[in-house]
């Protein structure tokens, strides 16, 4: 882009993107029958040279799986949120994992001498108790169900999402499918839906002066922020 100013300065302003840009566009149907996720996911991104897939393998098998008129990228986000996953890009390398908060930080940020600017923001409601999914059980005609209320997540700060869910008080956050879904496949949504709830508990950006050792999906130690926002950060 280039920009010129009322004032006669002018600016250039370039963005890059990885390769992975090519999987946004154009909408695609495809029909996969006895497959797990983890092969669509190597289906979709090698459709695109130069592209590669790495990450965790999924063990459900599906009977059929359908892709109608969405691009893949879209599709691949959404099935990997079905499976309590995110994906992350890295120099054309597609990232399908958990999010795991387990691991060191790569960098401690600090107020007062490596943070230059800092936002953050916390809101309970963003944060559920417990999450029940549903889907309709043909075979004797009843709705199916299975429930999540906790998920292997470390959680910054010096209050947990579940006591922040005690705010609004919703005692379970329903969400219905209107096909047949196995139980595993419920239970996967369930769980997804609840990590994303507290990957959501606190979210805000820092800048800090240039490192580039940080990848999305890294920690990060958040220090001197105050005791609410101080801890381990997912990137």
């Amino acid at each position: 882009a280039v920009k010129v100013r009322e004032n006669g300065d002018s600016e250039l302003v370039l963005e890059c993107k990885d390769e992975a840009i090519r999987m946004t566009v154009g909408r695609k149907n495809r029909y996969y029958e006895n497959v797990k996720d983890s092969d669509v996911f190597d289906d979709l991104v090698a459709a695109y040279s130069g592209l590669s897939r790495a990450g965790d393998a999924t063990s459900l098998q599906h009977k059929e799986v359908v892709q109608h008129h969405i691009t893949d990228w879209d599709f691949l986000l959404l099935r990997a949120e079905a499976n309590g996953m995110i994906v992350l890009v890295t120099d054309g390398t597609v990232n399908v994992v958990k999010p795991i908060t387990t691991p060191e930080a790569v960098l401690q940020v600090t107020y007062g001498s490596s943070l230059l600017e800092f936002e953050a923001e916390m809101d309970a409601r963003n944060q559920w108790k417990s999450v029940r999914a549903r889907s309709w059980d043909y075979s004797n005609q009843q709705l199916f169900e299975t429930d999540s209320s906790s998920v292997p997540f470390s959680e910054p700060g010096n209050i947990s999402g579940s006591t922040l869910a005690e705010a609004v008080n919703l005692s379970q956050y329903d969400m219905h499918h209107s096909g047949h879904r196995l139980e595993e496949e419920l239970h996967e949504w369930a769980k997804g839906f609840l990590l994303r709830s507290r990957l959501a508990k606190i979210r805000g950006r820092a800048k800090i002066l240039g490192y580039s050792e940080i990848d999305p999906g890294d920690m990060v130690d958040l220090a001197g922020v105050g005791d609410r926002f101080n801890g381990k950060a997912y990137t």
